[in-house]
C-alpha cells in the first residue's frame, strides 16, 4: 500500500514544489487547475475559513499522487466539508495520479479517510471532468455517494489554420465572423497582440478595471472587486508566464488597450477564463473580437483544443456545438453528523444566491433625491 501523509500547512505545500513539478510533467492530462502553482497560490491568498487538507501518496520517495483538498465551511455550520483547493475560482478539478497507479492511489487515499473519520465529515467534489474516474473508485467502506451533472463545459477541437476552423460554419457565420472584425478595422486602428512580461502587470490592471466595471454596469461586482483577488491573480499571471502556460491576448483600438483576455495554455489545450472589454464598445462586438483573437492565437501556437471553460453562456454555443459536463460528486457515511453535512452542502449555493439576491433587493442604498 502506498504511504500517505496529511499537509496541513502551507510550509509543507512549499517544499513539495519541486516533486510535484515533477509529477505534473509526467500527467498529460492534468489541467493548470492542478498545478503546484495554482494550489499554493490559493493556499497563500483566498482564506475564508478554508483550511489545507491535502493528501500526498508516496512510493519510496517518488509522489504519485496527490490529494489537493481543503476543509471548507459550509454555511456556518460546524460541519468539517472536504474540497478541492482552489473550488469556486476552478474550471476542472480532480486528483493527480500518475499514470498506472491510479488503483493504488484510490485505495489507499480511501483507507486512510477510513482511518481518520472525525476530521470530515463529507467530501464534496465540484467540476470532476467527464472522463474522470474519481465517481466510481473514491469509494470506502460504509460510503455512500451522489454523482451529478454539475456545468455545461464548450469546447472545439482546432484544426491547423484559421481559414480551416472557419470552413467548419455555416456561410452565413463565416460572413458574420469576418463583419465583426472588418466593422472594427473600418471605425479604429486595430492591434491585436499578446502582452509580453514586462507589459504583464499593467495588462492585469487593465483586466481587473475592465472587468470589474463591465460587471458594475450590470448590478454586480465581479470577481476581481477584493483585494485578495486581484493579488492572487497577478501571482497566477507570474508564476504561469515563466512556465508558458499564460497568454494575455489583447486588442488596443487607437493605441488604447481596450479588451483583455486571460488564457491558460496547457498539454496542448487553450482555456478561455475571463475577460474585461469596455463595455461601451459593446456596439462594435469587442467581445466576440476578442474570442476570435484568442481562438486564431491558439491555432497559431499549435494547440489541439479550445476549450471554453466551464458555464452555459449563450455566446459560447455559436462558435462550436462540442460539449461536455463537469461532474460533482458528493461522499458521505450513513451517521447524522454526515448526512446533516450531505444537505447543507447540497443547499449551500440555492440559500446563498437567495441571501444575495434579497440584500440586493431591500438592503440598497437609498437614491438621493437632491
Amino acid at each position: 500500500m502506498l504511504k500517505i501523509s496529511l499537509i496541513d500547512s502551507r510550509e509543507g505545500i512549499n517544499k513539495l514544489h519541486g516533486k510535484w513539478d515533477e509529477l505534473f510533467k509526467l500527467c498529460p492530462g492534468a489541467s493548470v487547475f492542478q498545478s503546484w502553482e495554482w494550489v499554493a497560490s490559493c493556499a497563500e491568498f483566498l482564506g475564508g475559513g478554508r483550511r489545507i487538507f491535502l493528501l500526498c501518496a508516496q512510493e519510496g520517495d517518488q509522489i504519485v499522487g496527490i490529494a489537493p483538498l481543503e476543509t471548507t465551511p459550509v454555511l456556518g455550520l460546524p460541519v468539517r466539508r472536504l474540497q478541492f483547493t482552489g473550488t469556486g475560482i476552478s474550471d476542472i478539478l480532480d486528483f493527480l495520479v500518475l499514470p498506472g497507479f491510479e488503483e493504488r492511489f484510490f485505495q489507499a487515499v480511501c483507507a486512510w479517510l477510513d482511518k481518520n473519520p472525525r476530521l470530515w465529515d463529507v467530501i464534496d467534489l465540484h467540476d470532476l471532468p467527464s472522463g474522470s474516474r474519481t465517481p466510481t473508485a473514491f469509494t470506502g467502506k460504509g460510503w455512500r455517494s451522489i454523482c451529478r451533472d454539475q456545468n455545461m463545459n464548450y469546447y472545439r477541437p482546432l484544426p491547423p489554420s484559421w481559414d480551416e476552423y472557419l470552413q467548419e460554419f455555416g456561410r452565413k457565420k463565416r460572413h458574420e465572423i469576418r463583419r465583426i472584425e472588418r466593422v472594427l478595422s473600418d471605425e479604429h486602428e486595430v492591434l491585436r497582440t499578446v502582452l509580453s512580461k514586462e507589459e504583464l502587470a499593467a495588462g492585469m490592471d487593465t483586466l481587473f478595471s475592465l472587468h470589474t466595471n463591465r460587471w458594475q454596469q450590470m448590478g454586480d461586482t465581479g470577481i476581481f472587486c477584493e483585494e485578495s483577488r486581484r493579488r492572487f491573480y497577478n501571482r497566477i499571471a507570474e508564476l504561469f508566464y515563466d512556465k508558458g502556460w499564460i497568454r494575455l491576448q489583447c486588442i488596443k483600438l487607437d493605441g488604447k488597450l481596450k479588451a483583455v483576455g486571460l488564457c491558460f495554455t496547457c498539454n496542448g489545450k487553450a482555456g478561455y477564463y475571463i475577460t474585461g472589454w469596455d463595455a461601451s464598445l459593446a456596439g462594435i462586438s469587442l467581445g466576440s473580437n476578442l474570442l476570435a483573437f484568442s481562438i486564431k492565437d491558439s491555432i497559431e501556437q499549435g494547440l489541439t483544443e479550445f476549450d471554453f471553460l466551464r458555464g452555459a453562456e449563450d455566446y459560447k454555443s455559436h462558435w462550436t456545438k462540442h460539449v461536455r459536463m463537469t461532474k460533482r460528486l458528493f461522499i458521505y457515511r450513513r451517521d447524522l453528523r454526515s448526512l446533516f453535512g450531505l444537505y447543507a452542502a447540497a443547499a449551500e449555493k440555492r440559500i446563498g444566491y437567495r441571501t444575495r439576491r434579497f440584500i440586493q433587493r431591500n438592503l440598497r442604498r437609498p437614491e438621493s433625491h437632491a
